[in-house]
């Protein structure tokens, strides 16, 4: 965060701290906020374990969000991970297992869970064509999650209000744009047509199949043909 003040500038550097809270009950918990390191991921993950172990945590809860092709008509999808099983049955999209690029959080997830220390890791899945806003949505879909997976009483009465308020505006907008009315309704035919069910996201569960030798080959000898074809019509 940049200041100017009679041309002088002054930099406010990016932090990542550990800051200890109260519920509106009068339970204490440890949030971590801040920006992903860089690198030093296991030294990272190492002092945030020694921290929590000190201070004695029961639990580890993390939350993340990624952009996904997924309309705002529906439910914030949602992923888990980690040793949470009854989380994990009850929210994931994803289940039993999957592969996704991992983060310094996945990190700390299993060094936690070494220490028998139960933790669940929820990604939100965003609207794609929403990713540069802020969707209280997504924020009031987060503390819902955090609630239910620690009993923490969090207040989230402003952020219901706000998303009434930015739904009301972005139905003006969906009505005022062609291409975005498209984009929704393409959205909404795919999970008519998803076996999932209607409040699933379109996942595929299954791994895609990998192409035996022989199919590699043949595709390969198709595309060779062409380019020789065309090359042979461009001589003549």
């Amino acid at each position: 965060m940049f200041f100017e003040k009679d041309h002088i500038t002054s930099y406010e550097p990016p932090t990542l701290a550990v800051y200890l809270f109260t519920d509106e009950a009068g339970k204490q918990f440890i949030l971590l906020d801040g920006y992903e390191p860089d690198f030093s991921w296991n030294a990272f993950s190492e002092a945030v374990v020694d921290i929590t172990r000190t201070l004695q945590a029961s639990s580890l809860t993390w939350m993340h969000a990624i952009p996904f092709p997924i309309p705002h008509t529906r439910d914030i999808g949602v992923t888990v991970s980690g040793n949470r099983h009854d989380l994990i049955d009850e929210y994931s999209e994803w289940k039993p297992q999957t592969e996704v690029p991992g983060n310094v959080l996945h990190l700390l997830e299993y060094k936690m869970s070494g220490y028998g220390v139960p933790v669940a890791g929820f990604v939100l899945l965003v609207p794609h064509y929403l990713g540069d806003s802020e969707m209280p949505q997504v924020a009031l879909k987060a503390v819902e999650l955090v609630s239910r997976a620690t009993g923490l009483v969090l207040p989230s009465d402003s952020l219901r209000e706000a998303g009434k308020q930015f739904l009301t505006k972005l139905e003006k907008q969906v009505q005022e744009n062609e291409e975005l009315q498209k984009l929704i309704g393409n959205l909404e035919a795919g999970y008519k047509n998803s076996e999932l069910g209607p409040m699933r996201a379109p996942i595929s569960k299954k791994s895609p199949e990998m192409p035996s030798a022989d199919q590699i080959a043949e595709e390969l000898e198709g595309y060779l043909m062409q380019m020789r074809r065309g090359e042979n019509e461009n001589d003549e």
